[in-house]
């Protein structure tokens, strides 16, 4: 026991030497534990899925996941599942590239379609194809199609009636009906519309001037018919663009115008008739006279008619005419006082008084100025001349200059011509003296014509 204390003092005394020379070399540090961090990543499932087959699943529906992580799934869609247990399998990862898993059962059913009992029946189908039902006044009905199908039957004929009046505008029910071997039927009703496309006609159309000038007042009397929806009304207007309504068929027009009136009729169904047109022309002023003067007239060797060259004018329809209430004597000189009538054309009447005074002014002359006379037959120089004046009074007749001898050969004769009221003309006259006019027999004027 005493030699055990003794070793175990020298192994202390030994120790404690040996601890204070490497405590002066090295330097103990203390280590502090290392701080473990727990992941917060997850996801989680709630449920399973069933649906039935080729149905389209949310499948993130009952997925809840960590904030900061992406969820990819095994599988982009369900519709080509086919019937049974399939698992998916989803993934989580987050922004440290750590990932979870979780698996998800989901179950694909069949798909059942329920059929009718075969012993069951049913009405047939009534299937319209092309039909129209809309026509024109006195057109064609046109003609219905229709397809019938019975489960039981097959086609089966489809029965169409109507009450359609083609004359007569409105609506009207076609009635489409078939009927399967059991009885069982089946109806269609569809509304067939005929359209009025037909214009009324206007029946009267009157213009108490007939379109022409008066002095009157002017009434223009309308009406119209409309076999199909009606007349509507009945319009009128001045320039074909602009309509007003007429209230009682009838327009009346008493100031002075000259107007153009156009008229139409419209029906219920607004169709319009053709448009017709007359003229209003009214003129209530008479002519006015443009010149008051005397007129003068030139004395003729005959009767002849006068034409009196009135001046007037009239501003609305126009002169038409001059109507002398007088006769004229133009082969005797002197004055008539004459009454004359002017009218225009809406028959308005201006009556003036005129002096006419018939005077002779022209004078005498000779007719001829190219005379031949012969040798022989020669007496007068006055006897060669043909004279032309106006009155029945003599004319005396100078020779003013002359180199005429009766010798054969050309000379010039200056004449001057006076008749009874001094009128005075001067006239060369061209003579050619000529030898006697010598006239062969007629047997020997035949002979030299004989070969």
């Amino acid at each position: 026991m005493k030699n055990k204390m003794i070793g175990l003092l020298f192994f202390l005394v030994l120790a404690g030497s040996f601890l204070t020379v490497f405590n002066r070399s090295v330097e103990i540090k203390k280590i502090e534990p290392k701080e473990i961090i727990k992941s917060t990543l997850f996801i989680n499932i709630e449920n399973d899925i069933e649906i039935i087959e080729n149905e389209e699943a949310n499948l993130l529906d009952g997925i809840t996941s960590s904030k900061d992580s992406i969820i990819t799934i095994s599988i982009s869609s369900t519709k080509n599942l086919k019937v049974g247990t399939h698992f998916i399998i989803y993934t989580a990862k987050n922004k440290k590239g750590e990932t979870k898993t979780a698996k998800r059962k989901i179950t694909v059913k069949e798909k059942i379609i329920e059929l009718a009992l075969a012993n069951e029946n049913y009405p047939p189908n009534i299937i319209l194809k092309n039909n129209v039902f809309e026509a024109g006044i006195n057109t064609k009905i046109p003609y219905f199609y229709a397809d019938a199908y019975d489960s039981f039957d097959g086609y089966v004929t489809v029965y169409v009636h109507n009450n359609i009046n083609i004359n007569k505008a409105g609506l009207y029910d076609v009635v489409f009906e078939a009927f399967d071997k059991e009885g069982l039927s089946s109806k269609v009703v569809e509304k067939f519309r005929v359209v009025d496309n037909i214009a009324p006609t206007i029946t009267t159309f009157t213009n108490t001037s007939n379109g022409t000038w008066t002095n009157q007042e002017v009434n223009i009397e309308i009406d119209a018919t409309d076999y199909e929806t009606g007349l509507n009304k009945i319009e009128y207007s001045f320039d074909n663009i602009n309509w007003t309504k007429i209230k009682s068929k009838k327009l009346t027009f008493k100031e002075e115008q000259n107007t153009k009136v156009y008229v139409r009729a419209i029906d219920n169904a607004l169709n319009i008739s053709s448009v017709l047109e007359t003229n209003v022309q009214i003129d209530k002023t008479a002519p006015e006279s443009l010149d008051k003067s005397d007129i003068y007239i030139e004395m003729t060797k005959e009767q002849e008619i006068v034409t009196l060259d009135t001046k007037a004018t009239d501003n609305l329809s126009g002169i038409e005419k001059t109507v002398p209430k007088c006769t004229i004597d133009s082969t005797t000189e002197g004055l008539t006082i004459c009454e004359i009538d002017i009218y225009d054309y809406a028959g308005n009447i201006t009556k003036i008084t005129k002096n006419i005074y018939v005077k002779d002014t022209k004078a005498p002359t000779i007719t001829s100025t190219n005379i031949i006379i012969y040798k022989e037959k020669f007496t007068n120089l006055l006897d060669t001349l043909i004279i032309d004046e106006n009155s029945k009074d003599p004319v005396t007749v100078n020779i003013l200059n002359s180199n005429f001898i009766n010798e054969v050969g050309k000379y010039q004769v200056t004449f001057e011509i006076i008749d009874a009221k001094g009128n005075t003309s001067t006239t060369v006259v061209n003579y050619e003296v000529k030898e006697e006019l010598t006239i062969p027999p007629v047997e020997e004027t035949l002979s030299t014509l004989q070969p």
